[in-house]
C-alpha cells in the first residue's frame, strides 16, 4: 500500500502553473493525469496525486462566464464595433463558421483553466488525496463542537 504522502504529489510552484496544467487538459496539480474522460467529462479526481476535482459540476461556471464572454464574445463585438467586419456575405459565412470551430475546439482547455482556476481558489492544492476523510468532513466538525461544549 503507498503512503499518503506519496499520494499527495508535489504541487506545482506557481500559479501559472496551475493553469498551463489546466489548459493542457490535465491535473492542476501534477500535471501527469488528464483532466478528461473521453473529450469534456471530467473525471472524479487525479490518481497520480490525489487531487479531487470539482465536486459540483457547477463550481467552476464563474469562470468559465468570465472566460468565455471575454474570449468569444468581445472579439466578435469589436469586430463590429470597428467596422472590421467584412462586407461579403460569404466572408461573413466563413467567419463564424470559423469562430464556431474555434469554440468547439477549445471547449476542453477553457474548461480545463476553469478547473484550475476552481482548484486555486478553493485551496485544494492542499486537499487530501482521494479514499481520504476530507477536512471539511461534517461529522469531524460536529463531534468536534459537541466535545467543545462537552469541556465546558
Amino acid at each position: 500500500m503507498r503512503r499518503r504522502a506519496d499520494l499527495m504529489g508535489t504541487p506545482p510552484k506557481t500559479r501559472s502553473q496551475y493553469l498551463l496544467n489546466g489548459l493542457r487538459r490535465r491535473c492542476p496539480r501534477c500535471g501527469r493525469e488528464p483532466l478528461f474522460r473521453r473529450w469534456n467529462r471530467v473525471r472524479d479526481g487525479c490518481n497520480a496525486c490525489g487531487l479531487r476535482y470539482p465536486i459540483n459540476p457547477g463550481d467552476p461556471w464563474a469562470f468559465l462566464l468570465v472566460i468565455d464572454r471575454g474570449a468569444l464574445i468581445l472579439p466578435p463585438i469589436a469586430l463590429i464595433y470597428f467596422g472590421l467586419l467584412p462586407r461579403d456575405p460569404v466572408m461573413i459565412v466563413a467567419l463564424f463558421a470559423a469562430f464556431i470551430a474555434v469554440v468547439i475546439y477549445t471547449t476542453p482547455h477553457r474548461y480545463g483553466i476553469c478547473i484550475a482556476l476552481d482548484v486555486l481558489t478553493r485551496g485544494e492544492h492542499d486537499a487530501d488525496p482521494i479514499g481520504y476523510p476530507s477536512r471539511a468532513d461534517p461529522k469531524a466538525s460536529t463531534t468536534d463542537k459537541e466535545n467543545q461544549l462537552g469541556q465546558r
